[in-house]
């Protein structure tokens, strides 16, 4: 289990809703957090089972990583555990690295994926939908 002195962040929001924005300021700020993306997990599984996928269209891509998501939490499921698969390889592969930061865990878009968030005491659910324009603009003008 995590340490009780780090905080979990974990953005949501629909495509194109500021996330990966967010992140930027936080790493641009340079706090104390280390930085995930569940979509990053599956690309690399993408990859892993086509090497052509980068080459593939946008739509075409969210379409594979959607299903690779999706096949992993039913399979999660079908083992007992709740689907937030994605969530627990981001959190063991933090343990193994003995980071200390707070966690910034972004690209969430299943609810499975929220719940096994809400475990953790020390986690925060953020949902996002502002376009990368509203993020850069002062708050008070």
């Amino acid at each position: 289990m995590i340490e009780k002195d780090r905080i979990i962040i974990g953005l949501t929001g629909p495509f194109g809703s500021g996330c990966s924005k967010i992140v930027a300021l936080i790493l641009r700020d340079k706090r104390n957090f280390s930085i995930y993306s569940v979509a990053d997990i599956l690309k690399k599984v993408a990859i892993d089972k086509d090497p052509s996928f980068e080459t593939k269209r946008k739509k075409e891509k969210r379409k594979i990583l959607q299903d690779i998501g999706n096949k992993m939490r039913k399979k999660d499921i079908e083992e007992g555990n709740k689907g937030g698969v994605l969530i627990r390889k981001i959190m063991e592969f933090d343990q193994k690295a003995k980071n200390k930061k707070n966690i910034v865990i972004y690209s969430i878009k299943n609810p499975c994926e929220i719940a096994e968030l809400k475990i953790y005491p020390n986690a925060y659910i953020m949902a996002i939908d502002a376009s990368s324009n509203t993020i850069d603009k002062p708050a008070f003008s």
